[in-house]
């Protein structure tokens, strides 16, 4: 799998501990490049990852955040969570994500939050377990588009074939999002296929996030 632009310096999204203290430091981890580079979305309404090292029963949110707007995008509650990666996507109803177009100043570029919540004391928000981290969406490049473009011309592709062609596009444009969650898919579209395995390993292995397939 070639690398992506985000090279990785740390594989943790920041955390904070409050009345969780009983619950492992290392319990949620999100899959991200680094929590020093923002992490590229093409899609308009991603799919987000993390993974749980052990079994949790208390309630879990997910909210994504507008941080320019001060808006949540999209927020839901999960009521238990299983060990291994979890995945949420922001549905189609939700706003979309605005792309930031290329040569922007930093400054001016729409950035958002996202966080995974373990909400061991609902009445008491100070005890709490919570990850989070930063995505911004950025607008297809010609070159990216007629990549797919030619990969979606080729009609003898199964779809898993489709999805693990385009994941190492995606991840050579450096779109983590889209390159993990086309890889994600692809396994679930064709379990057997050990390539599409490899290169998911692969591409978490790189940004030293390897347990959590192990």
């Amino acid at each position: 799998m070639p690398p992506t632009d985000s090279a990785p310096q740390k594989s943790n999204g920041s955390g904070s501990r409050g009345g969780c203290e009983q619950l492992p430091r290392e319990l949620v981890t999100l899959l991200i490049p680094s929590t020093e580079v923002v992490a590229q979305t093409i899609s308009g309404h991603p799919r987000f990852f993390w993974y749980f090292s052990e079994p949790v029963d208390v309630p879990i949110v997910f909210i994504l955040v507008d941080t320019v707007e001060k808006e949540i995008i999209f927020e839901t509650r999960i009521d238990s969570g299983q060990v291994g990666i979890i995945s949420v996507e922001v549905p189609e109803n939700s706003p979309e994500l605005i792309a930031n177009p290329p040569g922007l100043e930093e400054k001016d570029r729409k950035i958002y939050n996202w966080s995974v919540t373990l909400e061991c004391d609902r009445e008491n928000q100070s005890r709490t377990f919570y990850h989070t981290s930063s995505i911004e969406r950025v607008s297809k490049s010609p070159e990216l588009e007629q990549k797919l473009a030619a990969v979606a011309a080729n009609t003898n592709s199964s779809t898993s074939e489709l999805l693990h062609q385009q994941a190492i596009i995606y991840a050579e444009a450096g779109a983590w999002f889209d390159a993990l969650d086309a890889l994600y898919q692809a396994q679930a579209a064709n379990p057997n296929d050990s390539s599409i395995r490899a290169d998911f390993i692969a591409l978490l292995e790189q940004v030293g996030l390897g347990r959590v397939v192990q």
